[in-house]
């Protein structure tokens, strides 16, 4: 599903990230691991298109991501890449169901209410439709962050520190979604963390050596 090769990514002269080779398939879960300063979330943009690494290649299904300008990337990212951020990043002037309408919208895809209010109800906040960010807790916030992510069934399904600043049933919560609606489109789910709660979750672990 997507494959890395002779990765290197510097900023400003400094070595930030290495990976020599990396495969994984379709629908496979997989644990990116490493300590703080490791890469993870360099790692993760450079996997979402985000980020054009210093050298090496980037495949994700039948794309080569260094072949593609940056709005054929932003385009293509729309369309097959899901990715929940540590900051969640939704539009404070926009309701839970417009910022999950969001997503497709941008991406040049059609999607009618009616499925987007389902999906919200799948995660479990199908009753927050109309509001605003601001008067979400943290854990209902992550929720529709996750089906803002998933809503274009996405090939690629990226999560960067999900579990931060989580107590230990709502760490499992957020990978428990994760993982169920990964499945649900058959994305292939990297989940970044340092956190060894969730580790038994995820079949597969790739792991970035301390710079």
């Amino acid at each position: 599903m997507f494959t890395l090769h002779g990765i290197e990514h510097r900023y400003d002269g400094a070595v930030a990230l290495v990976v020599p080779t990396w495969e994984a398939l379709r629908g496979e879960r997989w644990l990116l691991a490493g300590p703080s300063g490791s890469g993870k979330s360099t790692l993760l943009g450079v996997l979402a298109g985000l980020l054009r690494p210093t050298s090496g290649t980037v495949t994700v299904g039948d794309q080569d991501l260094s072949q593609r300008s940056g709005p054929e990337l932003d385009r293509w990212r729309g369309r097959h890449v899901g990715y929940v951020p540590q900051r969640l990043h939704l539009v404070a002037s926009l309701s839970v169901l417009e910022n999950l309408l969001l997503a497709p919208y941008l991406a040049g895809a059609s999607i009618e209410r009616p499925a987007a209010e389902s999906l919200l109800a799948r995660v479990g906040v199908g009753e927050l439709a109309a509001r605003l960010p601001e008067t979400l807790s943290q854990g209902q916030a992550q929720r529709v962050a996750i089906a803002r992510a998933v809503i274009n069934r996405p090939l690629l399904l990226l999560a960067d520190e999900p579990t931060a600043a989580l107590d230990d049933a709502h760490a499992a919560q957020a990978i428990a979604l994760l993982t169920e609606q990964a499945d649900a489109v058959g994305a292939t789910l990297v989940v970044a963390s340092h956190d060894a709660r969730i580790s038994g979750a995820f079949p597969h672990t790739y792991v970035l050596p301390g710079s």
